[in-house]
């Protein structure tokens, strides 16, 4: 507060002057005096006035032009109400009302009217001006601005509004406490619906006399942690509510400044992580459950495929030790199986003739062009498949070739029987011949054989009558082997699966409804669990696919092989996207065969071929086929990363890899399902390469494809 004492011409008396000049001397000590204060009010930046008791300004300083924008020219000798707004006019009267009792008015807020008309916040003081006697003659005002201040109140009450707002609306459950009691200043709506409490009830309050914490201990832990280290990130604990249920939070803890508090308070924020916590032991209870699962069901399919080759190979022995004369062929023709007393009474080894055709192994004598064994055999292995029901033939005249090279002239007596498989589709036909030749060829002997002949062909009938009895036994046994096959793989698939299914449903749940609450760790954790499961998925899928390959009927027809593989490379193209490929696609040769298998040949030999290219900067995939020994031979060559050649033998295997999953992925049932497709056809599948250089994969069909 500054008092300015206004001297006037009147009120100022020539001093009396002694005989030794001392009134002159202090006469210039005033003036120098009053310069000083002068100059002291001209460079104050408040606004400093003087005026008389009507309210007509006296003096007016440089602050007050800067702050009301008149000059002293402009405003000494008019009226102060030239900047005090019309609605404050009152307040100008009590303030030369109080000036004239002597009073002194401390600062107050007010407003005053600059000279553009814009509205000055200022505050006011003022200070009555007397003369040498003490007689008041006038007041002095200081008048400071105070826009800033106010605008920084105003900032200051937003931020605090907003601050409010946010508090209350977080989805977060956020409290403020004191350090040393933890008692609580203020709570979020969601903290109490957390809790279960209302505001008013834990105002005051503190956690511990709440029992909010499930263990004191652990409070006063993370109270230690918080109190060195001034705050607390992402800490797991337990809580009870109202209720004393159990309450996995994820809580963040500072110090922090709060307005109204002498020390500095704890701004803590929970995440209710109770449902994530009881998914994830869900999720432990059904991984332990699936790997139980998985356990009992490998050691059951091990069982089962043990007890199934053990009977296969009984069934295997039993049949090639028949004394009936068999042959076990496809629906195309092909042999398969063969009894012991066949191959002697034919001549040949079962090396020479399994997976030959019938007439590949056992053409029509070339020395006798009227030859009609293999166009009557063939007609009557039609006739099965045409009708689904045995065919019996005449005695039929059908030369065998001896290990020498000679025909050798042969009579049989043949009996084509189907084997039906699911739907009455045709899997086998039972091919049973009994050899009749010394039959034939005795019916020129003499008479007095005819009794012996009579014996003879009771015998072979009974013979005949026996071994279609073993061999109905033998049929029964396989089809219920093929129908337990079938109910395992059933099995398999849908007890597999459940847990499956709940095991990705139960991570997705999580990733949708608590992923952003989850640190990185869980977030990777869930899809680690996720992927795992969608893999094993896909490994259940390829297995049952290849366990069904050997039983699916073939539907044989004329294949265009070039628009097959085309049709295969713009279903796969996906692959291609964003590399450098140089395609090959060469003379394709057209095949017999079944087209949807086929199709899976060539589906898993080039997505192999984009897979294990997809590191080369130029990729080159080649696709051809030549002719061999008068049979086409296809292959896929590629310049990817090769293998070495001693592992060859297992590159056809089930669940077989020469490459790491971490490099490339896949389930390591695709070639094992190429392999067991061309079988089915008859041919043969083999692979060259080098590492590091590439890979060739070749595959023929069988003798219908011959050019």
């Amino acid at each position: 507060m500054t008092t300015v004492v206004c001297k006037t011409a009147a009120d100022v008396q020539p001093p009396l002057v002694d005989s030794h000049g001392e009134g002159f001397a202090k006469t210039d000590r005033d003036e120098e005096a009053t310069a000083m204060l002068a100059a002291i009010v001209d460079w104050s930046d408040d606004a400093i006035v003087s005026k008389n008791l009507e309210g007509i300004v006296t003096s007016w300083n440089a602050g007050a032009e800067r702050l009301f924008g008149y000059t002293a020219r402009e405003m000494i000798g008019r009226s102060i109400t030239q900047i005090i707004p019309e609605g404050l006019m009152n307040e100008e009267q009590e303030i030369l009302t109080q000036i004239r009792k002597g009073e002194r008015i401390e600062p107050f807020a007010t407003v005053r009217v600059a000279k553009s008309g814009k509205a000055v916040d200022v505050s006011v003081s003022v200070s009555p001006i007397r003369n040498r006697e003490g007689r008041i003659i006038g007041a002095s005002k200081v008048a400071r601005d105070i826009s800033r201040n106010r605008e920084a109140e105003a900032a200051l009450k937003q931020s605090e509004a907003r601050f409010a707002k946010v508090f209350h609306t977080n989805p977060a459950a956020i409290c403020i406490t004191t350090i040393r009691e933890g008692r609580f200043i203020e709570v979020n709506e969601r903290y109490c619906q957390m809790f279960g409490f209302r505001r008013d009830d834990l105002i005051g309050q503190s956690a511990v006399e709440l029992k909010l914490w499930d263990s004191p201990e652990e409070r006063t832990q993370v109270m230690m942690r918080l109190l060195s280290q001034g705050i607390v990130r992402d800490y797991e604990g337990a809580f009870r509510n109202r209720s004393r249920s159990l309450l996995d939070a994820l809580i963040s803890m500072e110090m922090v400044d709060f307005p109204g508090e002498d020390e500095r308070v704890v701004i803590t924020m929970f995440a209710d992580i109770t449902e994530r916590k009881r998914a994830e032991a869900e999720v432990r209870r059904l991984n332990a459950e699936l790997e139980l699962r998985v356990a009992e069901r490998t050691a059951q399919l091990e069982a089962a495929n043990a007890e199934l080759s053990s009977s296969r190979a009984e069934l295997k022995s039993l049949f090639e030790s028949l004394p009936g004369l068999y042959l076990v062929l496809t629906p195309e023709f092909k042999i398969v199986a063969a009894s012991d007393a066949y191959l002697k009474a034919t001549l040949t080894t079962r090396e020479n003739i399994i997976g030959l055709g019938i007439f590949e192994a056992f053409p029509d004598n070339p020395d006798e062009p009227d030859a009609t064994g293999v166009a009557n055999l063939r007609a009557s292995l039609e006739r099965v498949l045409q009708r689904c029901e045995p065919d019996t033939m005449a005695i039929q005249k059908y030369d065998v070739r001896r290990p020498d090279g000679v025909f050798e002239e042969r009579y049989w007596s043949p009996i084509n029987s189907p084997l039906v498989g699911k739907g009455r589709a045709i899997r086998y036909i039972i091919h049973r011949v009994e050899d009749v030749t010394e039959f034939v060829r005795s019916r020129a002997a003499a008479a007095d054989k005819d009794a012996n002949l009579s014996a003879r062909l009771q015998q072979m009938e009974a013979e005949i009558f026996q071994s279609s009895q073993r061999v109905q036994a033998v049929n029964l046994q396989l089809q219920a082997a093929n129908k337990e096959l079938e109910s395992f793989s059933y099995s398999v698939s849908h007890d597999l699966r459940a847990p499956l299914r709940a095991m990705d449903g139960f991570s997705r749940a999580m990733q949708e409804d608590f992923g952003a609450q989850l640190p990185p760790d869980g977030q990777r954790y869930l899809q680690v669990i996720r992927t795992s499961a969608q893999r094993m998925g896909c490994l259940i899928d390829d297995l049952l696919s290849f366990s069904r390959l050997s039983r699916a009927a073939m539907s044989w027809r004329t294949i265009d092989t070039r628009a097959l593989v085309q049709a295969v490379l713009d279903e796969i193209s996906a692959a291609r996207e964003g590399r450098q490929i140089e395609l090959q696609l060469k003379d394709l040769l057209p095949c017999e065969g079944d087209p949807a298998l086929l199709k899976q040949v060539w589906v898993n030999l080039l997505s192999n071929a984009f897979k294990y290219t997809q590191k080369r900067e130029h990729t080159v995939i080649e696709i051809g086929s030549t002719i061999e020994e008068g049979r086409p031979v296809y292959h896929v060559r590629d310049n990817g990363t090769g293998f070495d050649m001693r592992y060859a033998h297992k590159l056809f295997g089930v669940f077989q890899r020469l490459h790491r999953a971490e490099d490339y992925d896949g389930t390591g049932v695709g070639l094992a399902i190429v392999q067991r497709v061309v079988h089915r056809h008859s041919g043969r599948v083999w692979a060259e390469a080098v590492p590091d250089q590439g890979a060739a994969f070749y595959f023929t069909l069988g003798e219908n494809n011959q050019t």
